[in-house]
């Protein structure tokens, strides 16, 4: 992902949660005054530091005046600095993010290394992040106070994303609650507060005319507690020499040395946590079940969800802290620890939960729960805060998060690192096998993704599949609508009727259609086909990535519909179009010196599952025909799969599917007469849909295709990914933004009269005046003509999906990796890492049942 597309992702999830309120409601809800009531107003500081400042001329003047100021004075008292780092320096080559200016403790500044060099940003122990820009032109939010606070100019954007991207590289090298920053436009200056909510600015100010409201600020903030400016209590930073330090390092040369067993995936994931050049930590974890804390020390994570609001994602190879007979520290077995922010809702259960009951059902090929709970006063504050600065609305866009950490035994590998696609089909049919299991408990997924399914080993050293990251499951059985108003699970491997209806209750069929992609999403990726190589990168973008624009918002990719409407995966070529197909490419010649081709079992897997989708999806059209035909008194028409074409292929797995219906092979000819179906026709497309309403028709076909005597391709199948390793990117199929929110940027309506000193159109209500400062005459003003043009550009914004993309250890994922303990100011880089989510070794399952046991009192998650 380019930079640009980093932080288009990051502007995206930030629509519609971005307010500006008055200073005085900022200060007085996010940075309480540490004075009694008794106590005189004001702070012991001089007032005057910024006396006599005139307009910088450029951000560099900036970045060296407004610190040499600030450190002047005793404004952030407790030991705080200020430091410039605005020069390159240092970075990576691949760095774009413009560096910036920060408030450090004094004990952790960033040092210069060379007098001609400025030091690099320490996002490990960034306070206050300052960003600096030489005027108002690029200031990302609204003048006045409102929600949904954007600006729809292009450089006001790209500010916006900077900024995020900065909040972004904090959070991620931090545990924290919440952070500051403090944005200069020339001689003016916004205060923002930022969580995994949404984000809160203050209203453009004057600090030359109005410097008191930015010292007070940092006078009050160098009196906060920790946890007051943010910091997780729960978390606890380890350094290089503390014992538990140096077990951590014992442990691993133990493992390395073979003198303690480890599994070789959790050894290399192991020794790539101990990275001296990012922090380690003691987490603690609140074990709900027995009432105490539990702590785990970690290195650093193996995944590493992108972005600022949502769940934040981020999971690690830990141990637990114990004690031995002398009282000394020893370290537990690996497990694995996964750190979210949870969305806190009275109907959405916590992952621990979940598993708990899936375990005590013996539920298999999921993981096995170690401990779980949520973290002590740590649920974000903004959702009441942002209901309370705008009473009366009948919608909230705002979600209450709470933080949440879970440990599981399983250690696992991604499911990309099958051998071949035998393994890779076996680890779905666990997954199925899984799913219908857990189905039969009462609860439903709705987050099958790639990187949700991990591979582990069983007690016979074969690979079998895990179904992990429970964290969005529902109990069916205690609620039947669904508990979020948009769309739920990861957006490549959501079923097509998910996609085209965010209010769509996730069923069985959507969860095996979300199975079905993910194979084709992996087979295409690693296993030899009819696709040119070149074409790879398009068709995976054409059919898993790309969010096209309906009236409803986004809906599913064109490829994607096609393929379960039609029933066929077709694909572009010079000579024009035809079926995917998968290739048996055998290595070595037979006796007889031949290189026999055989047909590859996944193309008849493949084929019957699209058989069954796309009578799932002809269904639609058949009862939507019913019930108006009823609504109209009307006998059902026979016309009812116009532009359909349906054909239902071989029915070998099921013998009630071999019985004559009445038909003949001519009915299911691409030439027959799809406008006048008979009824038996459409019985048949009922019956062949039927089979997505249980578990039963693709368990079975996973399993049949898996038995002893089958022919499979052998391990050396598996090829290069074949995926471009920095994806692909139409930027012509980049969904223009629409911005609901009220046009702010109107020359005349309300900023240009502020800054002109014209009065205020009385329309415009007034907000604060006792609070407001005006921005000095000629300050920061831009020429009217460029930013009429500027704001003309509007950029598009997709629907927002509260979800963390999986990881991957090649990097393929949505996840990033942690940057380093001295990030280079750019979006973090694709994990290179492996991906050990927590996942559990399972023995062989138990054999199967030869009829669904879905009971018939779930069957409402159908309809």
């Amino acid at each position: 992902m380019t930079r640009d597309q980093h932080q288009r992702e990051l502007r995206r999830s930030m629509h519609g949660k971005t307010a500006v309120i008055p200073y005085t409601t900022f200060m007085n809800s996010f940075v309480p005054d540490p004075r009694d009531s008794t106590e005189p107003l004001g702070h012991p500081c001089s007032t005057d530091v910024f006396k006599g400042m005139t307009k910088p001329k450029n951000e560099k003047e900036m970045y060296r005046e407004i610190p040499k100021r600030l450190n002047s004075e005793e404004l952030l008292r407790g030991g705080f600095v200020v430091v410039s780092t605005p020069h390159k320096a240092g970075c990576a080559p691949s760095s774009n993010i413009t560096p910036l200016c920060g408030i450090y403790p004094h004990d952790h500044a960033p040092e210069i290394k060379d007098a001609s060099q400025y030091s690099l940003t320490d996002w490990s122990h960034l306070e206050i992040t300052v960003e600096c820009m030489p005027n108002f032109a690029a200031d990302p939010f609204v003048h006045k106070a409102s929600a949904n606070a954007e600006r729809s100019a292009e450089a006001r954007k790209s500010a916006l994303g900077q900024i995020l991207s900065h909040a972004e590289l904090v959070l991620q090298n931090q545990h924290r609650k919440h952070h500051f920053m403090i944005i200069f436009f020339g001689t003016l200056a916004r205060i923002v507060y930022i969580d995994r909510d949404c984000m809160f600015a203050t209203q453009r100010f004057s600090y030359v005319k109005k410097e008191a409201w930015l010292t007070e600020f940092l006078w009050r903030y160098g009196k906060l507690a920790p946890v007051q400016r943010g910091f997780d209590p729960s978390a606890q930073r380890l350094d290089p020499t503390e014992p538990l330090v140096q077990l951590m390092r014992q442990k691993r040369d133990a493992a390395v040395n073979g003198e303690t067993p480890v599994e070789p995936h959790i050894l290399e994931a192991y020794k790539d946590s101990l990275d001296d050049k990012v922090p380690w930590w003691k987490l603690d974890v609140y074990d709900e079940d027995e009432d105490f804390s539990r702590s785990f020390v970690v290195g650093k994570p193996h995944y590493l969800a992108s972005g600022v609001l949502g769940r934040g994602t981020r999971c690690y190879i830990a141990q637990e802290v114990l004690k031995d007979d002398q009282g000394q520290f020893k370290l537990g077995a690996f497990m694995h620890m996964k750190d979210a922010w949870r969305v806190k809702h009275d109907e959405i259960e916590k992952e621990g939960t979940t598993l708990k009951t899936l375990n005590e059902n013996n539920v298999p090929h999921v993981p096995t729960l170690v401990c779980h709970g949520d973290l002590p006063d740590q649920l974000t504050v903004s959702r009441a805060k942002w209901m309370e600065f705008n009473p009366g609305q009948d919608y909230y866009p705002i979600k209450e998060h709470q933080h949440y950490r879970i440990v599981v035994q399983e250690i696992g590998k991604p499911l990309s690192q099958f051998k071949n696609s035998r393994e890779l089909v076996r680890a779905l049919a666990d997954v199925v096998q899984a799913h219908e299991a857990a189905y039969n408990c009462g609860f439903i997924h709705r987050d099958l993704s790639g990187g949700n399914i991990l591979l582990c080993i069983d007690s016979k050293g074969n690979w079998r599949g895990l179904l992990t990251d429970w964290e969005l499951a529902k109990n069916i059985l205690t609620t039947s609508h669904e508990r979020q108003t948009e769309r739920t699970g990861t957006w490549q491997f959501m079923s097509a009727h998910v996609q085209d209806n965010p209010r769509h209750v996730v069923c069985i069929a959507d969860e095996l259609e979300s199975i079905f992609h993910i194979l084709i999403f992996y087979t295409v990726r690693f296993c030899p086909h009819n696709i040119p190589d070149d074409n790879i990168g398009q068709f995976l973008y054409e059919y898993f990535d790309i969010r096209p624009w309906c009236a409803r918002g986004t809906c599913s990719a064109r490829a994607k519909q096609e393929a379960v409407d039609l029933g066929t995966i077709e694909i572009r070529t010079q000579k024009g179009f035809r079926a995917l197909q998968f290739i048996w490419q055998k290595k070595s010649p037979d006796a007889n010196g031949a290189y026999p081709r055989y047909r590859h079992p996944l193309n008849d897997i493949i084929s019957k599952l699209l058989s069954w989708f796309q009578a799932h999806y002809a269904l639609d059209t058949i009862q939507n025909a019913e019930l108006k035909a009823k609504a109209k008194a009307k006998v059902p028409s026979l016309d009812l799969l116009k532009h359909r074409r349906v054909d239902w292929g071989e029915n070998e797995d099921d013998p009630s599917d071999s019985e004559s219906s009445g038909g003949s092979d001519e009915d299911s000819d691409e030439d027959s007469d799809y406008d006048t179906l008979r009824e038996e026709d459409i019985e048949r497309t009922k019956k062949q849909a039927a089979k997505l309403a249980t578990h039963y028709a693709m368990r079975r076909l996973l399993r049949n295709a898996l038995q002893k005597g089958k022919r499979w391709p052998g391990e050396h199948e598996k090829t290069a990914d074949k995926r471009p390793k920095d994806g692909y990117h139409n930027p012509q199929s980049v969904v223009p933004i629409v911005f609901f929110g009220p046009k702010d940027d109107e020359p005349g309506q309300d900023e240009s009269q502020e800054l002109s000193g014209a009065p205020k159109n009385p329309s415009v209500p007034s907000v604060d005046d006792a609070e407001w400062v005006e921005p000095e005459e000629g300050v920061g003003n831009e020429p009217a003509g460029t930013r009429a043009a500027e704001d003309s550009h509007a950029e598009g914004n997709l629907v927002e999906d509260d979800h963390s993309f999986a990881a991957d250890i090649n990097g393929l994922s949505r996840g990033v990796a942690l940057p380093q303990h001295q990030m280079p100011n750019s979006p973090p880089p694709r994990s290179n890492m492996r991906t050990c989510n927590n996942k559990r070794t399972h023995d062989d399952s138990p054999e199967e049942p030869t009829t669904s046991t879905t009971p018939t009192k779930r069957r409402r998650i159908i309809d």
